[in-house]
């Protein structure tokens, strides 16, 4: 029977391997987007966590390829997005249709929401 220590040591193990593998290797595991890559989307007026959903989803779609990172922040009825990988912005805001354009500068976008 192996004890919990034993599995504890294992653990320990394999998550050194895995960090010496990605840290010591010359590779790099990244959970941030790319700047040049990534397109942030402020939505005002969203309140609804289905709502929330529903843009996410949507957002999902309008990335480049199936493999897809979006990152977001809510604070009261706004949205913050940032996803990627998106090489045309411009491709990318026509395929807004979940509100209006504010302001667009660079690879970020205000939109106001409407349901």
């Amino acid at each position: 029977m192996v004890s919990p220590k034993h599995i504890q040591i294992a653990a320990l193990s394999f998550s050194f391997v895995i960090f010496s593998i990605f840290g010591f290797g010359g590779c790099e595991l990244s959970l941030n987007h790319d700047p040049a890559t990534s397109v942030t989307v402020v939505i005002s007026g969203i309140d609804s966590d289905e709502s929330r959903q529903t843009v996410k989803s949507k957002l999902e779609e309008m990335t480049d390829g199936a493999g897809h990172m979006m990152s977001t922040r809510v604070s009261g009825s706004t949205m913050t997005p940032t996803v990627s990988p998106v090489s045309d912005v411009d491709a990318f805001v026509k395929k807004i249709d979940f509100g209006t354009i504010n302001k667009m500068d660079g690879r970020n976008i205000e939109v106001d929401y409407v349901p």
